[in-house]
């Protein structure tokens, strides 16, 4: 008997764009920036691999709802910086905060990653113990360590699920192990009403990033900044610098 396979994500449903009919692809465009339907993110250069990004980038992602209002509950693992998708993110920042705890049953650890790359440039990052003790010979001593995280998103907001690893002299982070849903951020509220990245203030309706890229362009992701140090943890490297992608048909 045949396995029912369930159906294919909406990123992945780009067979559902009717590329004979002009503009179908794109579902509002803004300030000559293009947003494309969710059925195309899949095709974007950031989406399903670890994209580096800035920290305050990511916490001043653009608030697109307005764009994908039909799609909402269904972008929940999904940010926007400009107008690309990103599902995976991977930050390099020093440890400015740890703790260690043990709430209903549940060991973990709290950390404080800032990269330096803004205002908002701290993240708040819950891990299980177990890659807590994996990560950092002792406790309570790493401050200034520089470190790798990679993760995803859960709410709109970075969850530690790829890794975390020194990125002072370890190897790829890829493989330190998975917390999957073990930890969220101090704020892991809805970011629909975050604000764009301009502020922090209200967004019940406001404007988008302006110089902003192509989901479907191939080119970098300049939009996302300098991330210093992403990539194999050894060495350093990063993106051009600010700029809008190529726009693709």
């Amino acid at each position: 008997m045949q396995a029912c396979n369930g159906p294919k994500p909406i990123y992945e449903q780009y067979e559902r764009i009717d590329w004979q009919s002009p503009g179908s692809h794109i579902v509002s465009k803004r300030d000559d920036v293009e947003y494309y339907r969710a059925e195309l993110f899949s095709q974007a250069d950031t989406f399903g691999q670890y994209a580096p990004i800035f920290i305050n980038d990511m916490k001043n992602q653009l608030n697109f709802k307005r764009h994908y209002r039909d799609l909402w509950d269904y972008l929940h693992d999904v940010i926007m910086i400009n107008n690309w998708p990103i599902n995976k993110f991977s930050v390099v920042g020093r440890v400015t905060g740890e703790s260690v705890f043990d709430k209903r049953g549940y060991r973990g650890a709290r950390l404080g990653i800032n990269d330096s790359s803004g205002k908002d440039s701290i993240l708040d990052l819950f891990i299980s113990l177990e890659q807590y003790e994996a990560t950092f010979s002792e406790a309570g001593v790493n401050y200034g360590k520089l470190v790798e995280v990679r993760g995803m998103f859960k709410n709109w907001q970075p969850v530690s699920g790829g890794g975390i690893g020194d990125a002072g002299d370890a190897g790829d982070t890829g493989d330190t192990g998975d917390t999957g849903d073990t930890g969220d951020t101090k704020d892991a509220g809805d970011t629909g009403d975050t604000g764009d990245t301009k502020d922090a203030g209200d967004t019940g309706d406001t404007g988008d990033t302006g110089d902003t890229g192509d989901t479907r362009g191939t080119g970098d992701t300049r939009g996302t900044g300098d991330t210093r140090g992403t990539g194999d943890t050894r060495g350093t490297s990063g993106t051009e610098g600010s700029g809008a992608p190529q726009r693709g048909d």
